[in-house]
């Protein structure tokens, strides 16, 4: 069996390794999709966080205004974000979402900090110039991160496809040389 260069083994190595790092959208403003296209007041939201599962700590929360019944993006609107712990109500914090915190123009976003893991209510309260809406949601802050992080099978299945190519390009060569 002919050796394989330590170089090819170490490049292809690095190339399956790379599948591991983390990988975020190019448009930081989005993640998962708390809430889609529900009515609030005459607008229509849609509410994004990042990174997903929610952290403690800050947490990416971006939101489409839309009127209901309409396409297009609501581009003058005030929109405030407001967390509550559900294990403590009354201890809350208000953020305002702006177009200037979004990677993506058409939403407006904001930094909010989640302190404590746990269920948080989240009240997203729009004043625009059709008028006002305000939509309230749930979700859990700190809770366990995938047993398998994100990346490592797609780098798994890369690695065992470089291994299995490896492997058969040696026995091949090993039977020209053979012969």
């Amino acid at each position: 069996m002919v050796p394989v260069q330590p170089r090819i083994v170490a490049l292809l190595l690095a190339l399956a390794l790379v599948g591991l790092l983390p990988v975020r959208a190019a448009d930081a403003n989005g993640g998962k999709i708390q809430v889609e296209r529900q009515t609030a007041g005459p607008y229509a939201l849609t509410v994004f966080t990042d990174p997903t599962p929610i952290p403690v700590g800050i947490v990416d929360v971006s939101v489409a205004v839309q009127p209901v019944g309409s396409s297009f993006f609501v581009p003058n609107a005030q929109v405030m974000i407001t967390t509550e712990p559900i294990s403590h109500p009354g201890a809350s914090a208000t953020f305002p979402a702006t177009h200037e915190q979004a990677d993506n123009k058409r939403l407006y976003a904001a930094n909010v900090e989640l302190p404590q893991a746990g269920r948080w209510r989240l009240t997203v309260q729009v004043v625009g110039p059709f008028g006002d809406g305000t939509l309230g949601f749930e979700v859990d802050a700190g809770s366990s991160p995938p047993l398998v992080p994100p990346g490592v099978v797609p780098a798994l299945v890369v690695l065992a496809a470089i291994l299995l190519a490896l492997g058969r390009w040696q026995l091949s060569r090993g039977r020209r040389t053979a012969t």
